[in-house]
């Protein structure tokens, strides 16, 4: 039985932190670069924090893939900008036992080949898979390979924003009907579905000692990272440097094309300890961000 979440504050420097950290995928460290796939085994470690540890699920050949869309090229998770550079792409769809795509069977199976994201959860808390999603495929995530609800939020040039929740049928959200394209969940008519792609996220809980898949279905997941959050109300946006244009995901502006993505205003430096450190110290470092609208949070980064 899975445990109920725990949320846990974390003290540093007589504040309150929320405990939160995050993997970018580094394509060019894993080998895979270039033009050429590279075959990556089942359990490659793409990058582990204090909450999780982000792995390939799978044995499959990854090409490296650039996971920006529609003129953004950067990621903002509380105020931390990420560059989308440098994401990777499996090769093969995922199909499970029988060779199926296993997003359509009833009940939806757990894929056992193909291009899957495996998180292993080392805390309690929500995960944010983020990358190139598009709006004609299907997702799943799976819990111990149960197949279970999640939400996705995805940004796209004509649609706008889709912000979509596959719903369980249980007390631990796992699914037992076939799932849709996002794009038909949200609109609920077979009809309208078109290909749009776009950066976006798929967020679900997770709990200690569980592993979960992440992955498309008649297609091959985009991956460029995962951010942990204890508490799963992180503020998401994307935005270009080059146009100054934003979109806000989840939180502040939600659902306003154009949202202004929260500005950072000011940046404090902790050890683990606690004790005042420079912008420049490296290793576990805590990130006391200050925003315009006078909310504090703090990140833990690894440099």
């Amino acid at each position: 039985m899975k445990k109920q979440l725990l949320f846990v504050a974390a003290i540093a420097a007589g504040m309150c932190a929320t405990a939160q950290d995050y993997v970018k995928v580094d394509a060019a460290g894993l080998g895979v670069g270039g033009d050429e796939a590279v075959a990556l085994a089942a359990g490659t470690e793409v990058g582990r924090t204090e909450s999780f540890i982000m792995r390939t699920a799978f044995d499959d050949t990854y090409k490296v893939q650039d996971v920006k869309a529609n003129d953004c090229n950067l990621w903002v998770f509380d105020g931390t900008e990420i560059t989308t550079d440098n994401g990777f792409q499996g090769q093969t769809n995922p199909k499970d036992a029988n060779g199926d795509n296993p997003a359509i069977q009833t009940p939806p199976t757990a894929p056992v080949s193909g291009a899957v994201i495996e998180i292993e959860a080392l805390k309690d808390g929500y995960v944010y898979v983020w990358g190139k999603l598009s709006s004609h495929k299907n997702y799943m995530v799976s819990e111990n390979n149960q197949p279970m609800g999640y939400q996705l939020v995805m940004q796209t040039a004509t649609l706008g924003k889709l912000d979509i929740t596959v719903k369980g049928s249980d007390e631990y959200n796992y699914v037992y009907e076939p799932i849709a394209w996002p794009e038909v969940i949200f609109t609920g008519n077979p009809e309208s579905a078109v290909k749009e792609n776009g950066m976006g996220v798929i967020k679900f809980p997770v709990f200690t000692g569980c592993k979960y898949l992440v992955n498309a279905t008649g297609s091959k997941i985009t991956a460029g990272g995962a951010w942990f959050d204890a508490e799963g109300d992180v503020n998401i946006g994307i935005k270009s440097t080059e146009t100054g244009v934003s979109y806000a995901l989840y939180g502040a502006g939600v659902g306003i094309q154009n949202a202004e993505v929260a500005n950072v205003v000011a940046e404090e430096f902790f050890t683990v300890a606690g004790q005042k450190a420079s912008a420049a110290a490296t290793g576990i470092v805590l990130v006391k961000k200050t925003f315009a609208d006078g909310s504090v949070k703090t990140v833990k980064v690894i440099r």
